[in-house]
């Protein structure tokens, strides 16, 4: 049994009791009336030490909602408002882009500024490949796509703009770059500033370096919200998250 070690053993001074001539000790019983009132019942004791027992109050952690979320979330050094977090579980969040490779172009971060993948404990570790396989399914079907680039720069000298885990989902259709292996060019010069393209009937069209912009604030609030209209919401258990 439990013994607080803020309450030491009552092991002088002990009350003497009363015994009946049979040497039995008389026991008390509580009245408790029709109406549910009457004394609080005893607190159990250890018989060993004679000192209170104690049950430990478990107390779970409040459940995450997109206030707490946005009050919390950096990526890196950079502050992420509520508006472009469209996913979020205890441990992970996904927020869209100022300027996307290309349509669909995420990031999946843990919550916890983490700068390397083996730095993330188990559970964040698990937790973000999970939420990442769900907001790939749920971006492809949206874009129609035949396949996607699921990439980590894990580390500076791996092309990582910012130190913090962060793993980008860029949906791709046929056609969306002259080369195939052109996306690799453009992930490696990604910055939290990238180029931004836009959607059209048979493929993407990558823009020029002079034609990039950063998306408005309102333009991000809108792709949120239709993410998280794909996503329900709802984390990978299945949990309301947002």
């Amino acid at each position: 049994r439990c013994r607080p070690s803020f309450l030491p053993p009552n092991t002088t001074n002990r009350p003497t009791l009363a015994f009946r001539d049979d040497n039995r000790r008389r026991r008390k019983t509580s009245t408790v009336n029709n109406d549910g009132s009457g004394p609080p019942p005893r607190t159990p004791r250890d018989d060993a030490t004679n000192t209170r027992i104690v049950p430990l109050q478990m107390t779970s952690p409040p459940a995450t909602t997109a206030a707490v979320a946005a009050a919390t979330l950096l990526f890196g050094k950079f502050k992420i408002s509520p508006e472009q977090i469209f996913y979020a579980t205890n441990l992970t969040a996904a927020i869209v882009n100022l300027r996307p490779i290309v349509p669909g172009h995420v990031l999946v971060i843990p919550k916890r500024v983490t700068p390397r993948l083996h730095e993330l404990s188990d559970e964040e570790y698990v937790d973000l490949w999970r939420s990442v396989r769900t907001i790939q399914r749920k971006l492809e079907e949206y874009y129609n796509a035949a396949g996607s680039n699921v990439a980590v720069q894990d580390g500076v000298v791996a092309g990582q703009s910012v130190p913090h885990v962060h793993v980008h989902i860029l949906p791709r259709v046929q056609g969306d770059f002259e080369r195939n292996d052109d996306v690799y060019d453009e992930l490696q010069d990604w910055a939290p500033k990238v180029e931004h393209g836009k959607k059209k009937e048979g493929g993407l069209v990558v823009l020029e370096d002079g034609e990039r912009r950063d998306r408005t604030m309102q333009e991000m609030e809108d792709e949120s919200r239709v993410y998280r209209g794909l996503l329900d919401g709802k984390g990978h258990d299945g949990e309301s998250k947002l």
